[in-house]
C-alpha cells in the first residue's frame, strides 16, 4: 500500500504542480476569486430574501423588505458572467505580461461578450406578447454564459497580445503620458477584434443555434 501511495504521488504531484502553474487555469482561478466578494454578497442577499421561516417571510412580506433584498441578486449572482469575463481577462493579461494593459484588455474582452448576446427581449404580459427589439437579454449574462466567458476571458487576451507583439498598433510619441499612449495602443487591435466577433455574431445567427452563447451551452455545459 506505501509503494503504491508512493507511486502515486510521485506521479500526481508533478501533474499537480504543472496545472497549478499553467497560466490560463491560473487565470480563471484568479478572475473567478476576484469575483467572490460579488458572489457571497449576493449569496447573503438571497438568503435574506428567501429564508425559509413563516413568520420571517411573513415580517418581510408585509414591507419592502422582500423586494429591497431581491434588488442585489439580480445585478450579482444573476449576472455572475459579466463579472467573470472581465476579472478572468484581467488576470490573463497579466499572466501573459501584460500588466500595462489590464484595464484595455478587460473592457475589450467586456465588449465582446456583450456583442455576441443577441438584441431582443419576448416575454407576455398576461395574454398578451410583447417584444422588445433593443433590450439585452440577460439569459446569458448569468451562469448559463459562464463557460463562454471563460473561453472569451482567455482568447480576447491572447488576440490582444498577437496585436501589441507584432506591433500592429497605434504609436503615440515619447512625450504623450503612458496612460494616453496605452490607451491609443489599444484602438486598432480592439477595432480589429470587435470586428472579427462582430462578423462570428452574424454568421452564428445564419444557424440553427442563432448565437454562439447557445451554441457552448448546447455543446459544452448541457452535456456536462
Amino acid at each position: 500500500m506505501e509503494k503504491f501511495t508512493e507511486t502515486l504521488g510521485n506521479v500526481l504531484l508533478p501533474l499537480a504542480q504543472k496545472l497549478s502553474e499553467n497560466r490560463y487555469l491560473k487565470s480563471i482561478s484568479s478572475g473567478f476569486s476576484a469575483c467572490l466578494p460579488v458572489v457571497i454578497v449576493g449569496a447573503l442577499f438571497t438568503l435574506l430574501a428567501n429564508l425559509n421561516l413563516s413568520f420571517y417571510q411573513a415580517v418581510i412580506g408585509a414591507t419592502p423588505l422582500k423586494e429591497i433584498f431581491g434588488f442585489v441578486p439580480k445585478i450579482t449572482t444573476d449576472m455572475l458572467a459579466l463579472y467573470a469575463v472581465y476579472s478572468i481577462s484581467r488576470a490573463a493579461a497579466e499572466n501573459l505580461d501584460m500588466e500595462r494593459q489590464t484595464n484595455s484588455v478587460g473592457l475589450l474582452t467586456l465588449a465582446v461578450f456583450l456583442v455576441m448576446i443577441p438584441l431582443g427581449v419576448t416575454g407576455k404580459e398576461g395574454d398578451v406578447v410583447v417584444s422588445v427589439a433593443a433590450a439585452l437579454s440577460t439569459s446569458y449574462l448569468g451562469a448559463a454564459g459562464l463557460f463562454t466567458a471563460m473561453i472569451f476571458g482567455l482568447l480576447i487576451p491572447v488576440m490582444y497580445k498577437f496585436f501589441i507583439d507584432k506591433k500592429i498598433v497605434i504609436r503615440m510619441p515619447d512625450s504623450v503620458p503612458p496612460q494616453i499612449a496605452v490607451s491609443f495602443q489599444g484602438i486598432l487591435p480592439s477595432f480589429c477584434i470587435l470586428l472579427i466577433f462582430a462578423l462570428i455574431r452574424f454568421l452564428f445567427s445564419l444557424t440553427s443555434y442563432g448565437d454562439v452563447n447557445t451554441c457552448i451551452y448546447t455543446l459544452l455545459k448541457a452535456p456536462l
